[in-house]
């Protein structure tokens, strides 16, 4: 295995919200960002290298002038483009440009079906009405529009809530997300985490409505498909999403706003710069690879997993919790019990 399939591609750190959670920090633009025709000659590499699918995120993306024609030549050669975005910037007429350019999945962030929570969550007045707003513009372009929520203590707890308004919203998927103590959120993880027996009743709530629901549902989280097995679900009902565990450096990878590549991007562990190295290389020869790879390499109860092969634990919250690559997932969901 050499480069993986899948980037996660952070255009920029510049964003008109400062969201708690944000694994990015994101506000300002990042020291070294990319610019637009680095950014075209990264694109080209990494369609080179055999990607491909990119989703590009921020920051908020809609922000920058060339993300029409960025999309536009990853298409051109091959790779499939996926835009994410808070949804204040997306209008009819700006959904209509990101479908002329070949962009064909749109995620939008909603932390709450109640508008004053997921205002309050993201400290801007009318975000709610603003991503619903673009949820509709994107479905009337003909983009596929993902709905993307991290449950934490401070929102999106009601997960029944937000699958019926994706419903009436006319969204194609929602995924829930796991959170994770990086970036921003790092600084806020006490007062965002949710405590174990919570996010369980989460995932069991994914789980009651799977195949109950018009719309796709998923969980971002590597030990979910795990989970549902051990709950009895009809694993044929779920999306492949993260199914075989952990997705760092195995089925998706990171690039930074300044062109830094990563596992994940959420790990903040730099393998090589996207305009300086060979991107084959990088992950044939990091030890950090060949570690994430090599799931019988794991520490502390990840290490003892039985369960090992079809999880790994996720590294990015691993790493962000204890500085160890190798250590245990603290977020995993599956009690320890069904672990030995």
């Amino acid at each position: 295995m050499s480069v993986p399939p899948v980037v996660s591609w952070i255009l920029t750190a510049r964003c008109n919200m400062q969201c708690p959670h944000c694994y990015v920090s994101a506000g300002p633009a990042a020291p070294g960002e990319l610019c637009a025709r680095e950014r075209r000659e990264a694109a080209r590499k990494l369609a080179a290298a055999g990607v491909t699918t990119a989703f590009i995120s921020g920051g908020e993306v809609l922000l920058l002038d060339d993300l029409d024609s960025l999309a536009a030549l990853l298409r051109e050669n091959g790779v499939a483009v996926s835009v994410c975005t808070n949804g204040t910037g997306l209008d009819e007429e700006r959904a209509a440009r990101l479908r002329a350019s070949g962009v064909s999945g749109l995620s939008i962030s909603l932390d709450s079906a109640l508008p004053a929570e997921h205002d309050r969550f993201r400290g801007v007045p009318g975000a709610h009405r603003a991503a619903l707003r673009a949820v509709s513009a994107a479905r009337n372009a003909g983009i596929r529009v993902n709905v993307d929520v991290t449950p934490t203590q401070a929102a999106g707890r009601s997960i029944s809530a937000l699958v019926w308004l994706c419903e009436q919203a006319g969204a194609d998927h929602l995924t829930v997300k796991r959170f994770r103590p990086t970036g921003r959120g790092a600084d806020h993880s006490a007062d965002l985490q949710l405590p174990q027996p919570e996010y369980r009743k989460i995932l069991d709530t994914v789980l009651a409505r799977v195949g109950r629901t018009s719309i796709l549902l998923d969980v971002q989280d590597p030990a979910f498909h795990l989970y549902a097995r051990i709950r009895g679900a009809d694993l044929s009902a779920l999306n492949r999403c993260a199914a075989d565990g952990c997705m760092a450096a195995r089925d998706w990878f990171g690039l930074q706003p300044d062109g830094t590549v990563t596992p994940c991007p959420l790990l903040t562990i730099t393998l090589g710069h996207i305009l300086r190295h060979n991107l084959p290389d990088l992950f044939l020869h990091s030890e950090a690879v060949a570690q994430i790879r090599d799931r019988r390499r794991r520490r502390g109860r990840c290490g003892r997993c039985v369960h090992a092969d079809v999880c790994g634990g996720c590294r990015s919250h691993a790493w962000a919790s204890s500085g160890d690559l190798l250590g245990e997932d603290p977020g995993c969901p599956v009690p320890q019990e069904l672990c030995q």
